[in-house]
């Protein structure tokens, strides 16, 4: 997995979505009903893990930032999914949890005793499941969707879904994670590399690709907020979208 932007550029990019967050911190807004507050949150936590991506590629930790630039595209796949038909699928998603709450309860009795919970919060969670279940056919997601089809059906640009996909291989021991382990530990001539910290540099690109993804998530989630709080987009905004067009399009051209 290869950023083909230089990373003079994505820093570019980075920079101008950090300013959209101040302009858009610095706006009053009257925050009235749910779906406001979920626009809000979602755009908020975003902004954070952002800054968590940026400290990771500073410090080289490439891989571990752009398993944590995953959540930033989670984050955009749902809130845009649901913020389609908001009415219908912002229930979806807020009752889900009832799903998620029976799945922890379940896995917690296969090891630990019965009495280890108590009996009230037992039938509470199960009264809850059997009450929301059949509005989630498929209990795997409360989308019953994919991120990636999620993604798809937004009509995002498909580096999206492919960082997604691709970077879960950093999120655990996997045989492709060792096979990526064992070929960036060695070099042409088949030696092994001095320094544990030589394997966290040979990964500057996936620390680049982590910032920028993220950084244009970021910047798509902006959108969705203003969009959400304000009648049309503000001038900031506009120049902020032709500014990181043109830096993209350039360097991928």
């Amino acid at each position: 997995m290869v950023c083909l932007i230089p990373f003079a550029t994505v820093k570019k990019v980075v920079k101008i979505v950090e300013g959209l967050l101040k302009n858009v911190h610095s706006s009053p807004i009257m925050i009235d009903s749910l779906e406001k507050w979920t626009v809000y949150f979602i755009m908020e936590k975003s902004s954070t893990t952002l800054g968590a991506v940026k400290a990771l590629r500073k410090a080289d930790f490439n891989t571990d930032a752009l398993a944590l630039s995953r959540s930033i595209i989670e984050n955009l796949a749902n809130l845009t999914y649901i913020f389609e038909k908001p009415k219908e699928r912002l229930e979806l998603f807020l009752k889900y949890e009832y799903i998620e709450k029976y799945q922890a309860l379940k896995e917690f009795e296969s090891d630990f005793p019965a009495e280890a919970i108590a009996e009230e919060l037992r039938e509470e969670i199960n009264a809850n499941y059997h009450k929301y279940k059949n509005m989630f056919p498929n209990k795997f997601s409360w989308s019953g969707k994919s991120i990636v089809k999620m993604l798809s059906e937004c009509c995002f640009h498909s580096d999206f879904a492919m960082v997604y996909k691709m970077s879960s291989r950093y999120l655990h021991t996997s045989i492709g994670s060792l096979s990526n382990f064992i070929e960036s530990c060695h070099g042409p001539s088949g030696k092994k590399l001095a320094k544990e910290t030589d394997y966290q540099k040979l990964n500057r690109e996936d620390g680049d690709l982590a910032l920028l993804i993220s950084a244009l998530a970021v910047f798509n989630l902006i959108e969705l907020f203003l969009k959400t709080f304000f009648p049309e987009l503000p001038p900031y905004f506009l120049q902020a979208q032709e500014e990181i067009s043109v830096l993209v399009s350039g360097q991928q051209a």
